[in-house]
């Protein structure tokens, strides 16, 4: 086995992947990334009726985004995308909260 860094010499040795190596890498990497993915936005987790009761919360003021987000069980990211109109854009914000 050779080593990657011989101080006596002063240089490093640069391992090279082949190609069915680096396409299993980026493989790997592609699935760890949309396994990240997926935890971060927790959305797909609510109801409708759930994002217009964080909705009307948001708009009257009641609650900030941090205390919904843990009343709810998801992150910040999410409450903020429900409160922008990123995600659950066709849920109408309910003018009382018996409308929900």
């Amino acid at each position: 086995m050779q080593q990657l860094d011989d101080p006596e010499a002063r240089e490093k040795i640069v391992p090279v992947m082949t190609p069915q190596e680096k396409g299993e890498f980026v493989r790997e990497m592609r699935a760890k990334q949309a396994t990240r993915r997926a935890s971060m936005c927790q959305t797909n987790r609510l109801t409708k009726r759930e994002a217009a009761e964080i909705k009307y919360l948001l708009k009257n003021k009641i609650q900030t985004q941090a205390y919904t987000a843990m009343q709810y069980g998801v992150d910040t990211l999410s409450i903020q995308k429900i409160a922008n109109g990123v995600v659950f854009s066709n849920v109408k914000t309910p003018r009382r909260m018996v409308d929900i």
